[in-house]
């Protein structure tokens, strides 16, 4: 019954995401990431991943970034979460643009029917180009709020998941503004006690300076637990 409504859910989306877009600049992408994450005690671990992004139909690289993550559940139901991303995005014009993320986060979850739900929340601020531009200094302050949810099938070591997430702005040209959409599906699979590896598919609905832009993204990702 579970998998069913998932997949009505499912067709509802991507008709309805097929008739908004009309007219929109899309973009296919492939999303990959390498993350190695290490727990310290029952509570508290880390993380470091990297990632490579190619745009424009999969032909260019569009980001390349590591990503430094501490998390500490204080309760069963609320932890919260450290982040820092070092970023390199190519620019349109072949340049490399050099960002610095910050971020926050605290989630909340809980077990329902079998059905694993949490709800996070994540400050995010970003330096672009700070060394190099004089409005490098002024950061992009987005809040970020996630619903996910996952269900763990006995027996079966697939875990399917799916997220929808809203970037707010909180200041700059953006500020009280929606800033982007995001659809996730995802199927994680255990090899054994060490090692994970991922299959999703991402749609981002992201606004700029002159149009709407639609991602439309392939993710490919390996984790090691030690």
């Amino acid at each position: 019954m579970f998998l069913t409504q998932i997949k009505k859910y499912f067709v509802f989306f991507f008709i309805f995401i097929t008739f908004v877009s009309k007219g929109q600049t899309n973009d296919a992408q492939l999303w990959s990431e390498v993350v190695v994450k290490k727990k310290i005690t029952n509570k508290l671990s880390f993380s470091l991943a990297n990632s490579v992004r190619f745009r424009e139909n999969i032909s260019l690289v569009d980001k390349v970034f590591s990503e430094l993550e501490t998390q500490y559940e204080l309760f069963r139901f609320l932890d919260f979460g450290l982040n820092y991303r070092l970023e390199q995005e190519k620019k349109q014009d072949n340049d490399l643009s050099l960002r610095h993320r910050f971020s926050v986060d605290a989630q909340v979850k809980k077990k329902v029917l079998g059905v694993s739900l949490s709800l996070r929340t994540r400050f995010q601020t970003k330096y672009t180009d700070y060394y190099s531009s004089y409005s490098g200094v002024v950061p992009q302050n987005i809040l970020r709020l996630r619903i996910k949810a996952s269900y763990k099938i006995l027996s079966f070591p697939i875990v399917p998941s799916v997220s929808s997430e809203i970037y707010y702005g909180l200041n700059g040209e953006k500020k009280n503004l929606i800033d982007a959409y995001r659809y996730q599906a995802e199927l994680s699979y255990k090899i054994n006690k060490h090692n994970d590896i991922s299959l999703g598919y991402l749609i981002q609905n992201e606004k700029n300076e002159n149009n709407l832009l639609n991602i439309y993204a392939f993710q490919i990702g390996y984790s090691f637990d030690f």
